[in-house]
């Protein structure tokens, strides 16, 4: 039972972040490398990627490498707790609800 609470809270500070519930989003929609979500979330490459590992520390991101870029993609335990309009996240501790939030 204290494992799934800590791995709530760990997923919980991920997500208490603006720009990471805006990549969280993104990345609920469609796989993306770090230059498209810089464009999306109009934030520095540099700034995408340490929210990325941060989400990835948590297990809410993965990554894969595609010739010189990595694509960034939700885990296949993540996408099943996504609602069919792409815009809930349900963690079993909690739901993230995206319906509201500014791109």
């Amino acid at each position: 039972m204290a494992k799934v609470k800590i791995d709530c809270l760990k997923k919980i500070r991920a997500l208490s972040d603006e720009s990471r519930l805006k990549i969280m989003y993104l990345l609920m929609q469609e796989p993306a490398c770090v230059n498209t979500l810089s464009k999306r979330v109009k934030l520095k490459q540099y700034n995408i990627s340490k929210h990325l590992k941060i989400l990835e520390n948590a297990q809410l991101v993965s990554q894969k490498k595609e010739g010189q870029k990595r694509v960034y993609f939700l885990p296949e335990n993540l996408v099943r707790q996504i609602n069919k309009d792409k815009n809930k996240l349900v963690l079993g501790c909690c739901t993230f609800d995206f319906a509201r939030l500014k791109l």
